[in-house]
């Protein structure tokens, strides 16, 4: 569902996709995905980046077992990556 690669920017109709289905204006959308590409510049952000990134915030927690529950629940397509499109639009449909 929704895997938009490398591209450095948002297609139209991906930016359309994601305000329909998301309380965001375009310039927080693409706020957003700015950071989400400096964060994974192939656009897929993985398992294991995803510990990476909640080791940083909480590094006490758990990270392993939480992060194992939550990114199961974003990669809505078990594709094994998280993409912007799906990421943004999985909490609010």
């Amino acid at each position: 569902m929704g895997c938009l690669g490398s591209k450095d920017r948002l297609t139209k109709e991906d930016m359309e996709f994601l305000k329909t289905h998301t309380r965001y204006d375009e310039a927080t959308i693409k706020e957003w995905y700015k950071g989400f590409k400096q964060d994974c510049p192939n656009g897929r952000l993985t398992p294991a980046k995803f510990v990476d990134m909640y080791k940083m915030f909480f590094p006490s927690g758990n990270a392993e077992e939480f992060c194992d529950h939550v990114f199961r629940t974003f990669d809505m397509d078990k594709n094994g990556y998280i993409d912007f499109k799906v990421s943004e639009i999985s909490s609010y449909d």
